[in-house]
């Protein structure tokens, strides 16, 4: 009997010390948010990854972890952080991927900023498929980032006009000129 009650006493502890980090990683959540309201990008790293917590968020719903990893993603990228951006971002797709399917306005949120960081990295070549998948899905992302697509494609058209690769250069300028023709009539942002 004194076992069973040692038993029932340690569950009980360990699920009062699970919950407490719970709530801990829940409160860095909120003050990351906060301290990235701010521009206070080094104080919201560390809370971002407070809000992981120690095992990277293996614990945590697949959605949280997904807009955790999300948010410090673009955290690490807005301080050129940019193998760590890149990784956390990778993690982040695959679990959106998964969970919302390769098509959805998260998934293509992802990865239009991995095509960014990519080619804050001058890998512009690795950035092209990124960039292609993220076209596809013009048409379902959000306002802002559909704004963002047409400026990571003149990025793109840039770069090709400089190593004089005019395909590519003329096939994303065709595309940035669609997406923005596109938004001005409101018809959504279909992919050329």
């Amino acid at each position: 009997m004194k076992k069973k009650i040692l038993f029932v006493c340690l569950l009980t502890a360990l699920s009062t010390a699970c919950d407490r980090q719970g709530a801990r990683m829940d409160e860095a959540a909120d003050k990351c948010a906060e301290a990235l309201n701010k521009g206070a990008l080094i104080a919201a790293e560390q809370l971002c990854t407070m809000a992981l917590g120690e095992d990277n968020g293996a614990d945590l719903k697949p959605e949280i972890r997904s807009e955790r990893l999300y948010r410090l993603g673009n955290i690490m990228r807005a301080q050129a952080k940019y193998p760590e951006a890149l990784e956390l971002m990778s993690q982040s797709l695959a679990i959106e991927e998964s969970l919302s399917g390769p098509d959805s306005p998260a998934t293509g949120a992802r990865l239009l900023r991995m095509a960014l960081i990519i080619a804050a990295q001058r890998q512009w070549e690795e950035g092209i498929g990124y960039v292609e998948r993220t076209l596809s899905l013009a048409a379902h992302l959000e306002e802002k980032d559909q704004a963002t697509l047409v400026s990571a494609l003149k990025l793109y058209v840039m770069h090709f006009e400089r190593t004089q690769q005019p395909e590519l250069a003329s096939r994303f300028r065709a595309a940035r000129e669609a997406l923005m023709e596109n938004r001005q009539t409101g018809q959504g942002a279909a992919a050329p």
